[in-house]
């Protein structure tokens, strides 16, 4: 079967999946390839907000809005990295890499240098960690009915809700979620 690279998907936990890190997950992809893939977690609240962040880093924050920029866990892979997803902006930061045309990645000092003076992006996500696969494991994991993949709706990660992204991803995609079974059948 030829491979099929589900970058820029979203993985979403299916219900029988109880792993602490991944039970309800919704995750990004951003990176899949035939060696392996790579993603963020983007439902799973940090027990930080965006204020420590800035402060762990000594960074000023009096200008900042923490609600616009919600910290996550973005798996369990190198928990001390940080990543910063948003919109494009003029502002190109040292680091960022476009994802598409509406989504950027940058992980460098500057953009939360920015975003604590109230100058950077108005709504981001702050990402701790990634979630990461080896080679096949993915399309294993996909075999065993552990992940259902679906689109990424444009408007998930700046205007809903941590908590209500699993189920809203599922419904945008036309699936319930609760009518899911954990079996694997072949036909």
């Amino acid at each position: 079967m030829a491979f099929q690279s589900l970058e820029q998907q979203l993985l979403l936990a299916m219900p029988a999946l109880q792993d602490p890190w991944f039970k309800q997950a919704a995750v990004l992809l951003l990176e899949h390839t035939r060696e392996g893939a790579m993603g963020f977690c983007i439902n799973r609240p940090a027990p930080i907000d965006a204020k420590n962040v800035l402060e762990q880093l000594d960074i000023d924050s009096q200008a900042l809005v923490s609600a616009n920029h919600p910290v996550v866990f973005g798996g369990p892979v190198e928990p001390e990295s940080g990543f910063i997803l948003h919109a494009p902006t003029e502002q190109v930061w040292e680091t960022s890499q476009p994802i598409n045309e509406n989504l950027w990645l940058t992980h460098s000092k500057d953009i939360l240098q920015a975003i604590g003076a109230g100058q950077g992006p108005k709504n981001t996500l702050i990402v701790l960690g990634y979630s990461g696969w080896d080679t096949g494991q993915l399309e294993y994991e996909l075999s065993q009915n552990t992940w259902l993949n679906v689109p990424c709706p444009e408007e998930l990660l700046f205007s809903i809700p941590l908590e209500e992204r699993w189920h809203y991803a599922a419904q945008s995609a036309g699936i319930n979620l609760a009518l899911m079974s954990s079996e694997v059948g072949h036909a």
